[in-house]
């Protein structure tokens, strides 16, 4: 029937329409009020919807909200279109897809409301009901089952038994969201928006109902004036999604919700430009006066929250920051004193151990008592670790204090590796581990601290004979490219990739230390990073993993 009309009959009028815009649209036949309740409502919704799309586009809940507003916004378009277009083939296909569109507004509402409600994507099989439910309004739409006949002269459509089974669905949903909100409230409590997700479930639920009762009474009595309060449901669920973006942050809106709400209002003001009776645009003042005024207050007091919060936060910016500057001197104290403790240590220090040294040597006499020399030697080894951990505190206290000093000369990497090696060698021997070198016999020439490249080679080294308890050690240098490469690796405990990723900050000590009962500070890595920055390098470990090794690496660039 629609295509037979459509074809043969496109250029028939509606018996009561004139033509008086674009040859197409009549605005005299439609009441005072559908264009001041439609056309403002219409704009208002796709403006919303719009910018919170274009402001949060990787939102799911915002794409949703734009797929109810659009639903909508095409409902409201398609009504315009029943009161308005004079052309009955015209009328009769908008009548036609009502159903479409109102359906949509729904199924949309209900999803955006479990979104919102779960956080979460809706399980298939609530998909799969939604889809069962919109399936035979889709099918049977152009059937007599939605529109059982169709007045050719005064372009009015009796709708059929389809409809029945809309409001039914209708109701269902409205059922169901009203549900999701009594299920939702302790959720919602837990999660610590409860106030906001009151106020979605409020403004979707009575949007929904007076989307309802509106069409329905609207049906049952046809008198479809009834039609035009429908809509008004949308702007307490707009001006409540609106509040809830000022207080609540519901979407990540750079735009304040005030701007939207200018734009509403001229909107509204606008749609006083259709209406032409005095009576009917003090009725519209009012409301809308009525609607400023409760949109407004709501803006106001979120705004206000908002700048208490703001000038709060800067009192406490400031307080922070006096803070921030008292703790940085403390610091520099507290640096300070370790360093000026640190220095004052290394004097004792050193003559401890260069005492125990020389009485073991027997300068001062041959020790006879082999249990007073074993205690000698144990002295000897603490105050060894000792003069480290102290060496290492000044390190770090000069770092911090920009107080480290390099003295740059062209040096050969090789060269510095191999008395590295000798050195390490009587070490490794009475650590019973095997100590080999793959050093290139090339002078690989750089431009650096010759003291501070052997303390960085000699710190690697000690690791990996403290967390080698047994096996063998290899000490490598290579050039790669425009670079020297320096490498110690080690038979070991090795690392996690955890581990990895830390280890050369400060106080950070492989899991390992522990289980061989390791001396150390967790320092040495830390300076020999600062070190190897202040080279120009890079510095870096690699292990397979707990029990598999470890190989520490540096390189630096060669001199051109």
């Amino acid at each position: 029937m629609f295509w037979k009309i459509f074809q043969t009959e496109n250029l028939l009028l509606c018996a009561d329409a004139v033509p008086n815009v674009l040859n197409f649209f009549d605005t005299t036949v439609a009441p005072p009020l559908l264009f001041y309740s439609y056309i403002p409502i219409l704009l208002i919704t796709v403006f919303f919807a719009t910018l919170v799309l274009f402001k949060d586009k990787f939102s799911f809940l915002s794409k949703l909200l734009f797929l109810v507003a659009f639903s909508f916004a095409m409902w409201i378009l398609n009504v315009l279109i029943q009161w308005t277009a004079v052309h009955a083939s015209v009328v009769y296909f908008a009548w036609q897809l009502t159903a479409l569109f109102e359906i949509s507004v729904y199924l949309f509402s209900f999803y955006f409301v479990y979104h919102f409600t779960y956080r979460a994507p809706m399980q298939n099989f609530l998909k799969a009901s939604l889809l069962v439910l919109a399936l035979p309004v889709i099918v049977l739409l152009p059937t007599v089952f939605n529109m059982e006949a169709f007045d050719l002269v005064y372009c009015e459509a009796f709708l059929g038994r389809l409809w029945d089974y809309i409001y039914a669905m209708e109701s269902i949903i409205i059922f169901l969201i009203l549900y999701l909100g009594f299920k939702g409230y302790k959720i919602a409590k837990a999660r610590g928006d409860r106030k906001s997700f009151l106020l979605l479930i409020t403004g979707t639920f009575f949007f929904l109902l007076t989307f309802f009762l509106s069409n329905f009474i609207g049906e049952i009595t046809r008198v479809y004036e009834f039609n035009l309060v429908g809509p008004i449901g949308a702007v307490l669920f707009f001006t409540l999604l609106t509040y809830n973006i000022v207080r609540f942050k519901m979407f990540k809106l750079k735009i304040l919700g005030v701007q939207a709400l200018v734009v509403a209002l001229w909107i509204l003001v606008f749609g006083l430009l259709f209406v032409h009776t005095l009576s009917l645009v003090q009725t519209i003042v009012i409301i809308t006066l009525t609607l400023i005024t409760v949109v407004g207050y709501l803006l106001i007091r979120g705004f206000d929250r908002e700048v208490r919060q703001r000038e709060e936060i800067t009192l406490l910016a400031h307080d922070l920051q006096k803070a921030n500057a008292r703790l940085k001197e403390l610091d520099k104290q507290k640096t300070e004193f370790v360093s000026l403790a640190s220095h004052q240590l290394r004097g004792p220090i050193t003559a401890i151990n260069g005492y125990v040294g020389m009485i073991l040597a027997g300068e001062y006499g041959e020790v006879i008592n082999q249990d007073a020399k074993d205690a000698l030697k144990k002295v000897q080894i603490a105050g060894k670790d000792l003069g480290v951990l102290v060496g290492d505190y000044l390190d770090v206290t000069r770092i911090e204090l920009g107080r480290m000093s390099y003295t740059f000369t062209d040096v050969s990497l090789a060269q510095i590796a191999r008395e590295v090696f000798d050195q390490m060698l009587p070490v490794t021997e009475h650590a019973n581990l095997a100590l080999s070198k793959d050093i290139s016999e090339e002078e690989i020439i750089v431009h650096a601290d010759a003291n501070k490249i052997k303390q960085v080679m000699l710190n690697l080294v000690d690791n990996a004979v403290k967390y080698t308890p047994n096996g063998s050690i290899v000490i490598g240098v290579k050039k790669v490219g425009s670079k020297v490469q320096f490498s110690v690796t080690d038979t070991g405990t090795g690392m996690s990739q955890k581990v990895l990723e830390s280890i050369f900050e400060k106080f950070v000590r492989a899991p390992g230390a522990q289980r061989i009962n390791s001396s150390g500070t967790g320092l040495g890595l830390f300076v020999a990073r600062k070190i190897i920055t202040e080279h120009k390098g890079r510095i870096w470990a690699e292990s397979a993993g707990e029990g598999k090794g470890s190989t520490f690496l540096f390189e630096i660039e060669v001199l051109a």
